[in-house]
């Protein structure tokens, strides 16, 4: 295989602040590092890790993770938490729900004012290279597009899911460099999260491990 994650740093049955998390972290790590010995696993990871349990595993860890998988769009961008401590430390940042489980596609799938906000300003810039690449690959910007570019840009590694071969292809034209978004544009999505009391509320749309013990 060539990468094996822990999905989540919690145990199923188990209360959130269960003291038995830890225990069972440190057991399934331990399991994932026989694999990389054995030759079984070319690369062993975790998923959906805040810092906290980061730092728990690298005191003890032999094999440190390749990958930590968490869930990245513009209005969930832990920069100054799991991820830059993730970089500081060597571990590749791969972001799922790029597309905020499709909220930030468009303004008619987004329920609540903030994911209004951020997905009008996904499409508007989509909109905008459009208009201005005719001829050029800006003419082929999608919404979803423009989320992978940006999440690409800041170096994250992607999975994005897809619902047809030509999604599937717009996808890795997206995240392969296909879409370079500029300066303003990165600026704008990077500023709709709060951050210094000013911007939008984080919104995550899939798990929270923050409260994992």
């Amino acid at each position: 295989l060539d990468l094996v994650l822990v999905h989540w740093p919690g145990a199923a049955g188990l209360p959130p602040s269960s003291e038995r998390h830890a225990g069972l972290r440190r057991e399934t790590w331990a399991a994932l590092e026989r694999l990389s010995r054995e030759g079984r696993a070319r690369a062993i990871g975790v998923s959906n890790y805040g810092e906290s349990h980061l730092r728990e595993l690298l005191e003890y860890a032999e094999i440190r993770p390749t990958v930590n998988q968490i869930e990245i769009h513009p209005l969930h961008h832990p920069r100054d938490g799991v991820i830059a401590f993730c970089r500081a430390h060597g571990i590749q940042v791969q972001a799922y729900s790029s597309f905020g489980e499709g909220a930030l596609l468009s303004e008619r799938a987004a329920a609540a004012p903030a994911t209004q906000t951020a997905a009008r300003a996904v499409c508007t810039i989509a909109e905008r290279l459009r208009n201005r690449g005719s001829g050029s690959s800006q003419a082929s910007a999608t919404p979803a597009a423009v989320l992978l570019a940006w999440a690409r840009q800041h170096g994250y590694a992607l999975i994005p899911k897809a619902s047809s071969r030509e999604r599937l292809a717009e996808n890795f034209w997206a995240a392969s460099g296909g879409l370079e978004l500029g300066d303003e544009d990165m600026a704008l999505l990077d500023g709709l999260t709060a951050q210094d009391g000013v911007g939008l509320p984080t919104t995550k749309f899939c798990w929270d491990s923050s409260a994992v013990a």
